[in-house]
């Protein structure tokens, strides 16, 4: 995964113990570091391209310069951050006024994913995405690579490209995963109501004739049969006590003539 690997023997430059697999990718650096390790002390890994990392002296740095605030907050979990960019405190390029904590904005990366992830406050996707990117926030792409293309922004150097997805239709985020709102799609479909007469349940429902079942025609969540509320065979539509207004009965709309 990292090409610039170290020798298994190598002792990382944080906890001092051995099996440092990461190299500072900065020429002439020699500092080998575990990767939680070089998380904890601020070390960047790149997640496309050739996936480099750099320790804390050469990683890369955002040079954008912030809106003022008088107590600038964390776009996601609202909590203080500081005023300036630095490792733990990102901030969007293109609104410049979006602050963010790593933890905060990898956390929303992972369940964004590729083709959803995007500012929250200013909502642009091709900057930022490139800018997240090189300051070492892993933006997962969970559809299958049909063809090359670079990560969002301006195109690096040939070397530092990567496999990435071209479809942005495809539904990669964690909330559209399969059956993640297979309710939300589901029909009321029983007979609400206080005295169901259909000998078969609430749950059964004709076409047509007195077990036609009605759902409420302001908010689709009531349903009866035709008998139960007695309803005219004529009647195109129907609404639930509660919609037809407090202390009023049911409402019922006939054909027109």
């Amino acid at each position: 995964m990292w090409p610039s690997r170290s020798p298994p023997c190598s002792v990382c430059c944080v906890c001092r113990q051995r099996g440092a697999s990461v190299r500072c990718h900065r020429r002439r650096c020699s500092r080998t570091f575990h990767y939680p390790c070089g998380r904890e002390r601020g070390c960047v890994s790149q997640f496309f391209g050739e996936y480099r990392s750099f320790c804390w002296q050469h990683r890369p740095t955002q040079q954008v310069q912030p809106l003022r605030q008088q107590r600038p907050q964390c776009a996601i979990c609202l909590e203080a951050v500081q005023g300036r960019p630095c490792y733990r405190t990102l901030i969007c390029p293109s609104c410049t006024s979006a602050h963010f904590h790593r933890h905060c904005i990898q956390g929303q990366a992972l369940r964004a994913a590729l083709h959803h992830f995007r500012c929250p406050l200013c909502q642009d996707m091709q900057t930022f995405q490139a800018e997240m990117f090189r300051l070492g926030i892993k933006i997962p792409d969970r559809s299958a690579p049909t063809t090359t293309l670079q990560p969002p922004g301006p195109l690096p150097p040939p070397s530092h490209r990567t496999q990435l997805s071209p479809d942005p239709s495809r539904r990669d985020a964690a909330w559209e995963e399969e059956g993640a709102f297979n309710e939300l799609y589901q029909r009321h479909n029983s007979c609400d109501a206080s005295l169901c007469l259909c000998s078969l349940g609430r749950d059964y429902s004709n076409n047509t004739g007195p077990w036609r079942m009605l759902l409420c025609s302001s908010c689709a969540s009531c349903g009866t049969h035709q008998r139960c509320s007695a309803i005219p065979e004529d009647a195109e539509s129907w609404e639930c006590s509660g919609c037809s207004g407090v202390g009023t009965a049911p409402s019922v709309s006939a054909p027109a003539q």
